[in-house]
């Protein structure tokens, strides 16, 4: 018999592939699947349960995308201003920019009041015999002082080439902040103008001003009508002896008398129109 070849050096030769080798120490078959972990009935249910749990977050996470790319810009308008005017409830026109400017009867021209911003015409919570309210909001990006301006009769609305003049009735206009969303302590009877932004056709805004001008109108119009119309029920019911609520809201006071030949509203927003020219 031969003896086994020497490595070099003088060295056996360890190559595990040799013949003799491999029939001398046979190398054991070892039974992999019967120790694979996931083989027992165990670890395959805890699998399936992760899975199933991976499963259902996955669907949550849609699912709040979605809500959240359903959220319109309306729903997030509604949000910010109920903040300052909880009474909101509803926004029926925007305009991205207006100036709030005041009519000076001294000098008979138009001053602005440093409010300027983002303006939203609201339809407001009812009052308590069903009247419709509306509102001017003007969100001022200069300030903590915010426009808040009540529409309660359409002879209270001016539109002209420049700015939409709204005047103020007691109690019904003025500025909010933060720190009181119901301080309303303008003047009765104070005029401002709304200058509104637009740009000429084919821009976005070239129809802004006429269509935020025509919504302010139609709303003073539906609310003093609505006005109007909880005034005479009130006159009814206390003609009939009903019981009333508590605290009715009161009638407007009358305007003052008008002086002989002219009407002091109709004269102020003919000044205020004039007054134009002086900005």
């Amino acid at each position: 018999m031969t003896p086994p070849r020497k490595g070099r050096g003088g060295r056996p030769n360890n190559n595990i592939n040799n013949s003799q080798y491999l029939q001398q120490y046979p190398v054991g078959v070892s039974d992999y699947e019967s120790d694979n972990y996931y083989s027992f009935p165990d670890a395959q249910q805890q699998i399936q349960q992760l899975q199933l749990q991976q499963q259902q977050l996955q669907q949550q996470q849609q699912q709040l995308q979605q809500q959240q790319s359903s959220r319109t810009n309306e729903d997030l308008n509604n949000a910010v201003l109920r903040r300052h005017n909880p009474e909101i409830a509803s926004i029926l026109s925007l305009s991205p920019y207006v100036v709030v400017y005041a009519f000076n009867l001294e000098s008979q021209g138009w001053e602005k009041t440093g409010m300027e911003g983002s303006m939203f015409v609201c339809q407001l919570v009812p009052e308590a015999y069903g009247q419709e309210r509306y509102s001017v909001f003007v969100l001022n990006r200069r300030g903590l002082n915010n426009f808040d301006l009540h529409l309660t009769d359409e002879n209270n609305v001016e539109i002209t080439d420049e700015f939409v003049i709204l005047k103020s009735d007691a109690k019904t206009a003025g500025f909010n902040s933060d720190d009181n969303n119901n301080n309303n302590n303008a003047e009765a009877g104070k005029i401002y103008g709304l200058w509104i932004y637009s740009e000429p056709p084919p821009n976005s805004t070239a129809e802004t001003r006429k269509i935020n001008a025509q919504v302010i109108k139609e709303c003073a119009i539906h609310a003093g009508q609505s006005q109007l119309l909880a005034r005479e029920k009130m006159a009814a019911e206390q003609h009939n002896g009903f019981q009333q609520p508590a605290q009715p809201p009161a009638p407007p006071p009358p305007p003052p008398p008008a002086a002989a030949g002219g009407d002091v509203l109709g004269d102020l927003f003919r000044r205020a129109g004039l007054g134009q020219q002086n900005l």
